[in-house]
């Protein structure tokens, strides 16, 4: 069996795979409904973050018309969250938790069943979820930030030792991206021209 959280969020690092359902419909409908609202795009891609670096999977619901096709703006924020994956999918798939699942100022005020809103879970572009794969440490920006990004875990007194960082790169830029491996964190300057929405994704490179 696995443990699963009925359209609700948890606030740890798990020690066993777990999953959630979360609907794309607010208020919480598990069939379609003429005139539904639905998440935002931004807090869907977040939750998604959240749940994969706790060590969790999640099932989105979209409920479909009765003919089997889906209503357009439902569509389109799936659209939205694939255009992210497509470019940003390298950090969710075939990942692993990290040592710890993120930073930031945001706290989810409840957890466990039916926990799940944008009223709890309101990330902002200053929280971080990290995953990993191989020697590549990958850190989620929920949001876009500018200018210098601190990323305070990844210092050199935190978890990261002094020269274990080959490189740095930004998912969906081309170009070189600067950054200073300092004590107390990681400070990496966002390109100016970067056209990447709802959350960004940092990658680390790490020396064996």
């Amino acid at each position: 069996g696995m443990r699963h959280v009925e359209n609700g969020l948890i606030d740890d690092l798990a020690y066993d795979v777990w999953m959630t359902d979360i609907d794309i419909c607010d208020p919480v409908s598990w069939f379609y409904q003429e005139g539904m609202g639905i998440k935002s795009t931004g807090l869907l891609i977040g939750m998604l973050a959240d749940v994969v670096s706790k060590n969790g999977i999640l099932l989105l619901n979209v409920p479909p018309c009765p003919d089997g096709t889906f209503a357009g703006d439902l569509a389109g924020s799936l659209h939205e969250i694939g255009d992210w994956l497509a470019e940003n999918g390298e950090a969710i798939y075939d990942t692993v938790p990290w040592s710890i699942y993120g930073e930031g100022p945001s706290v989810l005020e409840k957890t466990g069943h039916y926990s799940e809103s944008e009223r709890n879970a309101s990330y902002c572009e200053q929280d971080v979820r990290f995953t990993q794969k191989g020697n590549t440490l990958y850190a989620i920006c929920l949001g876009v930030p500018e200018g210098e990004v601190r990323i305070r875990s990844l210092g050199t007194r935190g978890r990261l030792f002094e020269n274990q960082i080959e490189s740095v790169r930004l998912l969906g830029w081309d170009g070189d991206l600067a950054f200073d491996h300092a004590p107390m964190h990681l400070a990496v300057n966002m390109p100016q021209g970067f056209e990447g929405r709802h959350a960004c994704v940092f990658a680390v490179s790490r020396r064996p």
